[in-house]
């Protein structure tokens, strides 16, 4: 199994954009970040399982190559698997070239490419995005699937739909339309198959939020054959005072359970610590009426709260399984060059974040301020401008996957806010 898809066990989403060649102690180099404040771009992430002896046992490694600037990574080494970043004059990533490596010719064979399409109107958002895949038969490249994104004038996806290139042709396969709510917060999305040459609805998504603006339920309808509905999943979601979740329960509706009523299935309880990042993850199934352990995750950081290492505990009858994350640095710290402190703006915003307004306190009504969404990696995901006004929201969009994000809102000069934000819609 490839190292990277080892993170998508649940839980570790959190940390899933942070696989980044091994820190070193004697590289010390202040570096100042394109970001507008200073942060450690990853080098290397190792993935172990703790044996009976209790030991660790290596299963594999992924290494990040950074450009001259560190603005960008443009190769991830994963084993036999390498892929190659390519990226535009605005940081937006137009091609993941996947390869791997050939024993025989001693060479790196391509294997398939993401191809990404952007206009000026917003920034970081794809229109459309086509995987093609390498035919070593005939030596070309086959389109294989193809992405289309609409969006509205503020940069809201509206709607996303996908092809399937079969016998010389594109066959439309599924579309996702979106609507918010007054608060610009994403209150529903519809899933649709296409069937006989007409979309047909599959499932819905309602979302609803508490006074704070932060969700407190979300709940799945299936649409059936026969055009009734049932109630798939409900979703619940707990705070404590400063805003951080700490709890998420999982129901099961009629679709699974036959029954009228949502039935309990999964638990999640959430220790943060006081930067809102999480450091214990317990997770339960509701068995023969009761909460049973299923797995454990713990997560620890450094000193500027950057992850160290994770370990994931899963639990089956009466045996236990764990496995653990390392984090390696390019830099050792986060201190840039100038003596500017990392934040001059009052910002509030949950974390993790799933489309609350982010409150500014202080902004000068008089500038316009830009905001940006960065992956860890560099990539530019979102930016618009922020003319003044104190709140605003983060659209939903697909290719905002669940991780570790840098939020920035600068005027570019002397004031800036910037802070680690894990998304979590």
């Amino acid at each position: 199994m490839k190292f990277k898809k080892t993170f998508k066990n649940l839980g570790r989403a959190f940390f899933c954009c942070f696989l980044l060649s091994h820190f070193s102690a004697s590289a010390q180099v202040w570096h100042l970040s394109p970001l507008g404040s200073s942060y450690k771009p990853l080098a290397s992430a190792k993935y172990s399982t703790k044996t009976s002896n209790s030991t660790w046992l290596t299963n594999g490694e992924v290494f990040f190559t950074w450009d001259a600037d560190y603005l960008v990574v443009l190769e991830e080494l994963d084993g036999d698997y390498k892929t190659i970043n390519t990226y535009n004059s605005n940081n937006e990533r137009i091609s993941r070239l996947t390869t791997l490596w050939d024993s025989t010719s001693q060479s790196w064979q391509s294997t398939n490419d993401i191809i990404s399409e952007y206009n000026s109107n917003c920034t970081g958002l794809p229109t459309r995005r086509v995987t093609i895949s390498y035919n070593t038969t005939n030596n070309q490249w086959d389109s294989t699937f193809q992405t289309y994104f609409i969006y509205d004038n503020n940069c809201r996806l509206m709607e996303f739909h996908s092809e399937q290139y079969n016998n010389n042709a594109w066959k439309k396969t599924e579309k996702q339309t979106y609507k918010y709510n007054v608060n610009n917060q994403l209150s529903s999305f519809t899933s649709y198959g296409y069937n006989n040459g007409a979309w047909k609805v599959s499932y819905l998504d309602t979302i609803f939020y508490n006074s704070q603006n932060q969700i407190e339920n979300r709940v799945t309808w299936v649409n059936n054959f026969n055009n009734t509905k049932s109630s798939a999943n409900q979703r619940q979601y707990i705070y404590d005072a400063n805003g951080f979740l700490i709890e998420e329960y999982k129901n099961r509706g009629s679709l699974f359970t036959q029954l009228n009523q949502w039935q309990p299935y999964l638990k999640k309880e959430m220790t943060n610590n006081n930067q809102g990042s999480p450091i214990q993850l317990e997770v339960s199934n509701f068995i023969n009426n009761n909460w049973v352990p299923r797995q454990s995750l713990t997560y620890t950081y450094d000193t500027e709260n950057d992850p160290v290492w994770d370990t994931l505990q899963s639990f089956s009858n009466s045996t236990s399984h764990t496995t653990k994350a390392e984090f390696f640095y390019v830099f050792p710290t986060d201190i840039e060059k100038t003596p500017t402190p990392l934040s001059t703006l009052n910002c509030i915003t949950a974390n993790p974040y799933n489309g609350m307004p982010i409150h500014c306190t202080d902004l000068d009504q008089s500038k316009n301020y830009q905001v940006q969404l960065h992956s860890i990696t560099g990539q530019l995901m979102y930016s618009t401008e922020l003319n003044g006004g104190e709140r605003f929201s983060i659209p939903y969009h697909p290719n905002i996957s669940n991780g570790v994000y840098i939020l920035s809102i600068t005027d570019g000069k002397e004031e800036r806010f910037v802070k680690k934000l894990i998304m979590g819609w």
